[in-house]
């Protein structure tokens, strides 16, 4: 069945678990607007490309991009589930590393005992924090159908 832009605006509406006033305060249209032009029943209403793009990011559904997509003769691939979920364990992982690293270079410079009792306490702190970390990364990249090893 080929939709048609007003539909897809009407499902993104409809089928979004986003509570309106998210919507409201991610895009700046009072909530009456919103419902207006998300509806299907007023054959005057028409979108500005510049709206949809906010909606769609507010509403977290891409439907009308799918729409405009195939009318264009493309089709919209999303990454794997999981795969910005492994993306953040990264970035957790080299933000933890580099505060433990920043702590080691201050001992190393200044060498005091203050100093060996903060970084014992953040070094048993990273362990724990890069084992969620990998807990994470491993159920991501299940999602993902990636074997995560042990490194062995």
């Amino acid at each position: 069945m080929v939709r048609t832009i007003e539909q897809a605006i009407s499902d993104m509406r409809q089928k979004s678990k986003v509570p309106v006033e998210t919507v409201i305060n991610e895009t700046g249209m009072p909530e009456s607007t919103i419902y207006r032009k998300c509806s299907l029943t007023d054959p005057e209403v028409q979108f500005k490309i510049t709206e949809i793009i906010p909606m769609m990011r507010a509403f977290r559904r891409y439907d009308p991009l799918e729409v405009i997509a195939r009318a264009c003769g493309f089709l919209i691939i999303r990454p794997p589930a999981g795969k910005a979920k492994l993306d953040a364990c990264a970035q957790d992982f080299h933000k933890e590393f580099s505060e433990l690293f920043v702590l080691l270079l201050d001992f190393l410079n200044e060498p005091t005992r203050e100093k060996i009792r903060a970084l014992d306490v953040a070094c048993k702190q990273h362990m724990q924090n890069t084992a969620n970390i990998q807990a994470g990364a491993r159920k991501s990249a299940s999602q993902m159908g990636i074997e995560f090893g042990d490194g062995e």
